[in-house]
């Protein structure tokens, strides 16, 4: 695409960067650079660009200064600011002092540069039509007063001196124009009042500017109009200065005609090149037919005045005057007809007087049937009302009003006129009538609106496809391209060819190559001289369907161009995609003679368009699939589109919400104010975290948190909004419940008999009553900041700090602890303490809780006293027992002294060693510390070695092995063991080695690991009788044995082999 641009950028890889996004767009003659403002400038006014690339900060120059004082030079051209610096402000800002575009070059892609170049010239010409338009419009407005004013004067037979001089100030000021002439045949009315600029018209002035063709062209009534008087043809002769200044060039000349008679003409000229609108020559044309009929009417004006001599002469001179009358009234029709819009004159009563052509002509009658009728007998009553309103308001305050009315024309179609009604004055001064002119401005509107629907059109086609638009830019770059190869003969082709980034394959009727360029033997891996001769199947990886080279080869055999994406294998087998476009090659008699294909590797892009195909599927999925419910809504609040997650959360289908009002889905205040509220969010932007209800399908009642963004297009319009919602329902409940938990927590903190201190960071930062009445304090503020270790004895602060940081770390195994308090007013008590941590967002958090323990104090107190004496008379009942049964068994022995009878002797020995048993168990407890505990190791020992004392005098070898435990038992359980121990000792002792000398006997006791122990006594006795049974058997010792078993819940095995073991088991 040719396009001239023109780069201001001082950084050289920047330029070279920007040059190398634009080669692909255009050639690099169209693009010059220049590194400073100045240069910049300098390059604008040689060459104007058509767009403008610009860097801010400049050697000259810097920020958007730089933009300013480019402006003041080029301000038709449009400027794309270019910077280093992602400023969307500063974006904002270079767009307010006229830039079209903002682009930051950390973020630039080729495609954007040249998708904002292209839009930033499309919008500047678009402004340039719109321009051109509204200054058409105005100028069109501006004419239809003058031709008014104009008229006005005419009727009321101003002098043609004066309305020359009106005219020409006036045409002059409509126009724009720096000269303006108003030439006559007749020299006496052309005076040096019609003239600008210091130059007279003189007789004849025109005629003698312009050769003979120009002047056969003018006399004929046809305008001359010259847009550059430099490159004028000689065939009309200007003679620039002969009646024009020097240094024009522009000019129109417009000829006044009065019945086919040339008598003058109207000249503009100006020193700009411009280029005149048809406008401006019909309204010249009016102009001048006015003029003729104003120079006419004065001539008879006149030859009035000399027949009013002549009446007083003749009484025949009244049919003359009767009959210049007449023609008077044919000058004022001719005057109306003159001109090119509806005008028309009406009496006060809005009867019409006169109207012209075109007037009757839209009436669809003649001008004799319109004439004294009124609005009402000839429009629409529903038009005629509004023109007799607008008649009535000039007829009552005496001034020229313009309006626009609409009118129907003679086919019923409605049109758009702008008016201008002027009052016409009687000779006392008073209104008596109208006189009008209606133009229409139907087309016009039309007109503008096409181009503001064009425009957007053109804005939306440059911003949506600009993919597009680099294809069809490659496409006429390409033919361009062609062209010019064609024109510069068959080396340029050859050498594009061979320079061509894309494959090009010539091939004869049969499919043989013929000639591939250097870029084919890039693409494919085949050397030229493989590739000649070979047919193009040699590509053909089999991943092509079949109908593809079919429909190929039906397009190439029509003589028709096939274009079409074929998958191709290279001389390596890697697969690749290419873009082809076959045609067959036909000479000058039009028979096909090869076929050449060019050939575009489109690899990349194929991946690319199947990455962005995934990358779509990947966001439908997400869209449809995410927690979050969406739905956009147009600018009356209609829901356009929305997501499975809303749909799924309110139980609706697709169908029975698309279309629908989204005030339908709410309930109470929001359904009523739905639409203020979303009129608000609109206008004032993106509400975010607001919350309300949403009524589900089956009536329930959801609670939401809203969030969304208004969408725009690129020229602010609104497009929809973006609505974006979380069910907070559950939330909602859940902050219910918590704050009913925390209400809780303050009741009970704030009611709680136990002191409670929160601490943060060491720091004291809320206390409940109860530790401000144990601490001494009347206000919830004073121990508010304290620390840790207000309200701690200063003898005890190391101990609670020691605690506290053992408790910090996890070393402190203890719940609570006690120390000595002080409250405010420094007296001191006990208090018993525990903490707990608890982490926050603003720190750790120690919370103490505190009770004081005066009282339990006092009472520990008197419950130790107490404990001490009991102790001490315990001790004392211990001892006396011990001592009694010491007295009991001391008698038992003295009464043996006097027993002979071995039975008796027996039973007074078993007694003895019962009785030991039991005052060994009180001896152990009045020495021991805890008066409920026995040490069974000590105990046993001492009591075998009495039982061994007691039973072997009869010098019988016995050796006993003692295994026992270090066990401490309860008196509950002592008891028992020691008679056991005692009764199975003795038996053994007794019966067990009766026919022996020598014997063992084995006493252990073991705990195990389950919180048991294990009592066992054996001898390598005789062992029992055959067939014994404990439960049976009618000997004392072993029932007591049995039942002291039961007693203490344990169990009992015997063993009879290889003497006696009899193993309990009991529990600690």
């Amino acid at each position: 695409m040719d396009k001239k641009i023109l780069i201001i950028e001082d950084n050289k890889p920047d330029f070279n960067l920007i040059q190398a996004y634009l080669s692909d767009y255009i050639s690099l003659e169209g693009i010059r650079h220049s590194s400073t403002l100045a240069g910049g400038i300098k390059s604008l006014s040689e060459d104007p660009p058509e767009v403008i690339i610009l860097d801010l900060n400049l050697p000259d120059s810097f920020g958007l200064e730089t933009l300013r004082k480019l402006n003041t030079y080029g301000s038709d051209i449009p400027v794309v600011v270019l910077t280093g610096n992602n400023d969307i402000d500063l974006g904002k800002t270079a767009l307010s002092y006229g830039a079209s575009d903002y682009l930051s070059k950390n973020h630039i892609t080729e495609e954007s540069l040249w998708k904002s170049l292209i839009y930033a010239i499309e919008r500047k010409k678009n402004d340039r039509v719109r321009e051109e338009l509204s200054q058409r419009n105005n100028k069109r407005f501006l004419a239809n007063q003058m031709l008014s004013k104009f008229i006005k004067l005419v009727v009321k037979n101003t002098k043609l001196s004066e309305l020359t001089k009106a005219v020409a100030g006036d045409i002059s000021r409509v126009l724009e124009i720096e000269e303006m002439r108003i030439c006559f045949e007749d020299e006496k009315i052309c005076s040096n009042d019609c003239r600008l600029n210091g130059q007279s018209s003189g007789k004849n002035c025109v005629l003698e500017g312009i050769g003979r063709s120009g002047l056969e062209y003018l006399l004929s009534g046809n305008s001359i109009i010259i847009d550059n008087i430099n490159e004028v043809s000689s065939t009309f002769g200007i003679l620039k200065g002969s009646y024009l200044p020097s240094g024009l060039n522009s000019a129109m000349i417009i000829p006044m005609m009065v019945e086919n008679k040339y008598i003058g003409a109207i000249i503009c000229g100006s020193r700009k090149l411009r280029k005149w609108w048809t406008e401006e020559e019909a309204f010249l044309v009016s102009i001048a037919d006015i003029l003729a009929i104003a120079r006419e009417n004065e001539i008879h004006s006149s030859e009035e005045e000399k027949l009013n001599l002549k009446i007083k002469k003749s009484d025949e001179d009244l049919v003359e005057l009767s009959k210049m009358h007449y023609e008077l009234l044919e000058v004022r029709n001719v005057l109306l007809d003159a001109i090119p819009d509806m005008a028309w004159m009406k009496d006060c009563n809005g009867r019409y007087k006169a109207v012209n052509k075109i007037f009757a002509s839209m009436c669809n009658m003649p001008k004799e049937e319109i004439m004294n009728k009124t609005d009402l007998e000839i429009w629409e009553p529903e038009f005629a009302r509004a023109f007799m309103a607008n008649d009535l308001k000039v007829l009552k305050s005496g001034e020229e009003l313009g309006v626009e009315e609409f009118i129907m024309d003679k086919n019923g179609n409605k049109r758009l006129y702008e008016t201008i009604k002027v009052p016409i004055f009687n000779k006392e001064g008073q209104v008596a009538g109208t006189v009008g002119m209606s133009h229409d401005i139907t087309l016009l509107k039309q007109a503008s609106e096409v181009l503001e629907h064009e425009n957007r059109k053109l804005e939306e086609i440059v911003s949506g496809r600009t993919k597009d638009l680099k294809t069809v830019e490659k496409n006429l770059q390409k033919e361009m391209q062609e062209r010019i190869l064609v024109e510069d003969q068959l080396k340029k082709l050859s050498v594009a060819v061979e320079q061509s980034p894309v494959s090009i394959v010539i091939t004869d009727l049969d499919g043989n190559i013929e000639y591939v360029n250097p870029t084919f033997c890039v693409t494919t891996g085949y050397l030229m001289k493989e590739a000649i001769g070979q047919n193009p199947r040699i590509l053909k990886s089999g991943k092509t369907p079949a109908e593809t080279y079919r429909q190929l080869w039906d397009r190439l055999n029509e003589g028709s161009t096939w274009t079409g994406e074929l998958l191709n294998k290279k001389k390596n087998n890697e697969l690749y995609w290419e873009y082809c476009v076959i045609s067959p090659i036909k000479n000058t008699s039009g028979i096909i003679t090869n076929y050449i294909a060019i050939k575009e590797d489109i690899t990349e892009s194929k991946n690319a368009e199947k990455v962005l195909k995934e990358s779509e599927e990947r966001f439908k999925l997400l869209y449809d699939k995410a927690p979050v419910g969406y739905l956009s809504l147009d600018i009356v609040g209609n829901i356009i589109d929305v997501n499975y997650t809303w749909l799924q959360k309110l139980g609706y289908l697709e169908d029975e919400v698309k279309g629908k009002w989204m005030g339908h889905f709410l309930t109470g205040d929001m359904k009523k104010n739905f639409t203020s509220s979303y009129r608000n969010f609109i206008l004032k932007g993106m509400p975010k975290d607001r919350e309300f209800d949403i009524l589900a399908k089956d009536g329930k009642i959801i609670t939401v948190q809203f969030s969304g963004k208004v969408a725009y297009d690129d020229t602010g319009n609104f497009i929809q909004t973006h609505c974006v919602f979380f069910d907070v329902t559950e939330r909602r409940k859940m902050e219910k419940t918590i704050a009913e938990s925390e209400e809780r927590f303050r009741t009970i903190f704030e009611n709680s008999p136990v002191g409670i201190r929160i601490s943060v960071n060491g720091v004291t930062q809320i206390t409940n009553r109860s530790f401000m009445k144990i601490f001494g304090y009347s206000n919830p503020e004073e121990p508010k900041g304290g620390s840790v270790l207000d309200g701690v004895a200063p003898g005890d602060r190391a101990k609670v700090m020691n605690y506290l940081l053992k408790k910090v770390k996890g070393d402190q195994t203890e719940e609570s602890f006690t120390y000595c308090g002080m409250r405010k007013d420094g007296s001191v008590f006990p208090v018993s303490a525990s903490v707990a941590e608890l982490l926050l967002p603003e720190g750790r958090a120690i919370v103490g809780f505190f009770a004081d323990i005066t009282d339990q104090k006092q009472k520990e107190n008197q419950i130790i006293s107490s404990l001490k004496e009991k102790e001490v008379l315990l001790k004392e009942i211990h001892h006396r027992v011990k001592n009694n049964l010491q007295i009991i068994s001391s008698l038992l022995n003295l009464q043996t002294n006097n027993i002979t009878d071995p039975r008796l002797m027996e039973a007074f020995n078993v007694s003895r060693s019962r009785v030991k048993a039991m005052a060994l168990i009180h001896e152990r407890l009045y020495q021991s510390k805890d008066l409920s505990i026995v040490n069974f190791k000590e105990y046993i020992s001492e009591l075998v070695m009495y039982l061994q004392r007691t039973y072997t005098t009869d010098g019988k070898r016995i050796t006993f092995n003692i295994a026992i435990d270090s066990i401490d038992l309860p008196i509950d359980t002592a008891i028992p063991c020691g008679l056991i121990v005692n009764e199975l000792i003795s038996n053994a002792l007794k019966y067990a080695f009766h026919d022996v000398d020598s014997g063992v006997l084995t006493v252990s006791v073991k705990q195990n690991g389950d919180s048991s122990a294990c009592l066992e006594i054996a001898d390598n006795g005789r062992g029992l009788p055959r067939g014994f049974e404990i439960s049976k058997t009618n000997t004392l010792g072993l029932q007591l044995v049995h039942n002291l078993v039961d007693q203490i819940d344990g169990s009992l095995e015997i063993s009879n082999k290889d003497g006696v073991k009899f193993k309990i088991k009991f529990k600690l």
